[in-house]
């Protein structure tokens, strides 16, 4: 169900680097790991071309934050934790005085 919701997301905003990202993740949790893979390309690429997080539209920033948690997260369950912090500091200089991602980020640091 999330896989298609966020299939759905990335089919009506493709700007949006956070529905990308959680696109790839609901496939990842679907064993579905080329197609995450793909998803996790293309959310670089649309990170990339988003360039500052700020200038994202806050529904955006919202869910950008919530993915890199999510997927942080994720790759701290499979062991990956140099790449759960690695993650986490993409979103690191706009939303470290936000709650929730602090407590997030000084947690696995």
């Amino acid at each position: 169900k999330a896989k298609q919701l966020f299939d759905s997301m990335t089919g009506y905003n493709p700007e949006n680097p956070g529905a990308w990202m959680m696109l790839a993740l609901a496939q990842y949790r679907s064993n579905l790991v080329r197609e995450g893979d793909e998803n996790m390309k293309q959310f670089s690429k649309t990170l990339l071309a988003a360039g500052d997080i700020s200038d994202l539209p806050k529904d955006n920033q919202k869910l950008l934050k919530n993915a890199l948690m999510r997927y942080s997260e994720y790759l701290d369950t499979k062991g990956m934790k140099d790449s759960a912090r690695s993650t986490l500091d993409i979103g690191k200089d706009r939303f470290m005085e936000e709650p929730d991602f602090k407590t997030f980020y000084e947690s696995m640091h």
